[in-house]
């Protein structure tokens, strides 16, 4: 199978949904795929004509759980101009309180800052905040809380600027 149709297939597996990115002012609908099979998912995506708009996903939600490790991942194309600032941070908040609702804490040190213990979100701070990934050891978080969480956030009301 070609890589544009193992996208395709990966897209008719996965489903949209809207929420914010930094740069746009009103929710936007992006995709999310559950363990895409396509190499070059990303350029098809923010490319896709089939997409809203027609333009491409404004941003890309990943699926990539193995069992024992939940682990998902948001991007948006570097090239675009648009970011997820902040997004991570909400996460993390969001992660801390379930670790704490079922006693399950991570380790403190070494601090990686700007988190508060050494297995946090990855907030993007490496990659121009063009993407977010779950912590090391996998998050607490399910994909679909993953999903509301990212429904929630609002870049303004974001600590990060």
């Amino acid at each position: 199978m070609n890589d544009l149709k193992q996208y395709q297939d990966d897209v008719r597996h996965g489903h949209t949904y809207s929420a914010h990115i930094r740069g746009i002012d009103n929710p936007v609908i992006g995709i999310w795929l559950d363990h895409p099979k396509s190499i070059f998912f990303r350029i098809w995506a923010w490319n896709d004509p089939k997409a809203p708009g027609g333009k491409g996903y404004p941003f890309l939600a990943l699926d990539l759980s193995e069992p024992g490790k939940n682990r998902c991942v948001i991007g948006v194309d570097p090239a675009s101009g648009n970011t997820l600032r902040g997004l991570g941070e909400f996460l993390e908040k969001y992660e801390s309180e379930k670790r704490r609702q079922i006693g399950r804490p991570r380790p403190v040190h070494p601090i990686r800052h700007p988190a508060d213990n050494s297995d946090p979100w990855y907030f993007g701070q490496g990659h121009g905040y063009a993407v977010i990934d779950s912590p090391g050891e996998g998050t607490v978080l399910t994909a679909d809380e993953v999903q509301d969480i990212h429904r929630k956030w609002k870049p303004e009301e974001s600590n990060e600027t």
